[in-house]
């Protein structure tokens, strides 16, 4: 299949626009809408084997970028613990909802 061409680069961008929204208002993924648009002869007319690898490469590229996120939160968060002399640096999870009401507030 032919390379997306530069004037096509709007519904590219459209797709994964409308992708994002979706599949975080329904609480999937967005491939379920980003698939059968890239392979749409009407939008970009890719074929199976590049829509996937492309829904493929933005999962792989999200979870990524979430794990590095998270771990550089993560360590930020336990040296700023460490460093206020708490005697005990653990974070431990809510055990009832007063401590979560508490702990939100």
């Amino acid at each position: 299949p032919p390379p997306v061409k530069g004037y096509e680069s709007p519904k590219a961008f459209l797709i994964g626009t409308l992708a994002g929204t979706l599949g975080s208002l329904a609480g999937m993924g967005g491939g379920f809408v980003m698939i059968p648009l890239m392979t749409s002869r009407n939008m970009l007319g890719l074929s199976q084997h590049v829509a996937h690898g492309t829904s493929l490469f933005a999962v792989a590229t999200t979870g990524i970028a979430g794990a590095l996120g998270y771990g550089i939160t993560s360590s930020q968060n336990n040296a700023t613990s460490v460093g206020e002399g708490k005697e005990d640096s653990s974070i431990s999870p809510p055990t009832s909802v007063v401590e979560l009401d508490t702990a939100m507030a």
